[in-house]
C-alpha cells in the first residue's frame, strides 16, 4: 500500500517498480494528502472527507515551531461487520485494548517509523541522532491482568525493565516476528512474586511479541528500531520531530492490521504531514 506526499521543491522522486504505480509526485500544501486517481487498481485508497477535514487543521499536540519533521494522524478502517468485540481478560478485569478506536475513528497504539531515502541539499553534512547519550529504560509491567503498556516503540539498545505486584510468579515470554509471521522464541523472563524487576537488553531490532505462558490473553508488542519513530495516541496522532529535510519511507505497523508503506518529502521550512486512513489487510 503506498501514499506520497511531496511538496513544490521537494527532490526529485525515484521510481519504485515493485509498486507498480511507483513514487506518484503530487504538489500539495502541508496539510492536504492527494491520492492519484490512476492508481486505485494498484491499492491506493482516496482520503475520506473526515481525514481532509482534520488535515486541514493542524493537531494541537504538534509544536507550531517545529523547524522540520513529520506530523500526522492514523485513522481506523471500517471494519465489515463492525468493531470486534472486546472481551474481558479476566473475571471483572480491564477489557482487552488491541483495538483502540477514538470517536473520530482515531487509530492508537500504531507505530510510525521513518527511514531515510535521501537527503535535501540543504541538509547535506547535517548529522542529526535520534537517539538520546543515555541508555533508555522500557518499563514493562503486568496490571489488570494485562501488560501495560500493550504497544511500545523503543530505539536499540534499551534496557527492558520487567516487573508485577501480583502474588504468582509471572513470565514475560519475548518472540520474535509478528501474529502473521513464524514467530521465534527469544527470551522467556520469569518474574517471581515479591522480587525485584528483571531487566534485559533489547539489542536487536526486531518487533517482538511479548506472551505471557500461563494467560493466554495477555500479550503485547515492543518494536524495537534504529530509526526515528513515535506511536499515535488516543486520537491517531503523531509527531515525529527533528527529521531532516528530504525523502522518507514510513512504515506504519499495527496489531490487528499488519504493516503498510508511506513515501513523505520533508521540506527544509518546516514539517512534512501524513494523514491517512490505514487500509484492511488484502
Amino acid at each position: 500500500m503506498l501514499w506520497t506526499v511531496s511538496y513544490p521543491e521537494a527532490p526529485r522522486q525515484e521510481s519504485v517498480g515493485r509498486w507498480g504505480c511507483g513514487r506518484l509526485v503530487s504538489l500539495l500544501l502541508p496539510w492536504i494528502l492527494l491520492v492519484v486517481p490512476g492508481c486505485r487498481q494498484q491499492g491506493l485508497i482516496e482520503a475520506s472527507p473526515d481525514i481532509r477535514e482534520a488535515a486541514e487543521s493542524p493537531s494541537e499536540s504538534v509544536d507550531a515551531g517545529m523547524a522540520w519533521g513529520l506530523v500526522g494522524r492514523i485513522t481506523a478502517p471500517r471494519l465489515p461487520g463492525g468493531a470486534p468485540p472486546r472481551g474481558e481478560a479476566c473475571a471483572g478485569g480491564s477489557p482487552l485494548d488491541s483495538w483502540r478506536v477514538g470517536p473520530e475513528r482515531g487509530l492508537a497504539d500504531v507505530v510510525v517509523e521513518a527511514r531515510l531515502v535521501s537527503k535535501h541539499p540543504s541538509a547535506a553534512g547535517r548529522v542529526v541522532s535520534h537517539q538520546k547519550g543515555e541508555t533508555e529504560v522500557l518499563e514493562l509491567r503486568i496490571a489488570d491482568c494485562r501488560f501495560q503498556p500493550r504497544v511500545s516503540v523503543v530505539p536499540r539498545n534499551t534496557v527492558l525493565r520487567a516487573g508485577h505486584d501480583d502474588p504468582g510468579l509471572h513470565t514475560f515470554h519475548l518472540y520474535r516476528g509478528a501474529a502473521d509471521e513464524r514467530e521465534r522464541s527469544l527470551q522467556n523472563i520469569a518474574v517471581p512474586p515479591g522480587g525485584p524487576p528483571v531487566e534485559w537488553g533489547l539489542e536487536l531490532s526486531s518487533r517482538l511479541h511479548v506472551r505471557s505462558d500461563h494467560l493466554e490473553w495477555m500479550e503485547g508488542w515492543i518494536v524495537v528500531t534504529d530509526h526515528p519513530a513515535a506511536i499515535t495516541d488516543e486520537q491517531g496522532r503523531f509527531a515525529m520531530p527533528h527529521l531532516d529535510p528530504g525523502e522518507w519511507e514510513v512504515v506504519l505497523w499495527h496489531e490487528r492490521l499488519g504493516e503498510y508503506r508511506a513515501f513523505v518529502s520533508v521540506p527544509p521550512d518546516g514539517p512534512a504531514s501524513l494523514y491517512t486512513e490505514f487500509p484492511l489487510p488484502p
